[in-house]
């Protein structure tokens, strides 16, 4: 029990663990949920092309990424 008190300080120190916790755990949910959303509409836009316009999307990184993941 005493690794939870902290010699009195664990009133300060674990509100501010769960709070840096949380704060990560919710910024990378939202990042992820953008992420699948931008990947969604990328997908859209770039399913349809024909072989000359996937030579030129393969040759920037991003969307070789994107593509190859397909």
């Amino acid at each position: 029990m005493e690794i939870l008190y902290l010699d009195g300080y664990g009133i300060y120190v674990w509100p501010a663990y769960i709070f840096t916790i949380l704060s990560f755990s919710i910024l990378y949910y939202s990042i992820k949920l953008q992420l699948e959303k931008e990947r969604k509409l990328f997908i859209e836009n770039f399913d349809l092309l024909n072989a000359e316009k996937i030579k030129l999307a393969y040759q920037s990184g991003t969307n070789r990424k994107i593509l190859a993941e397909r």
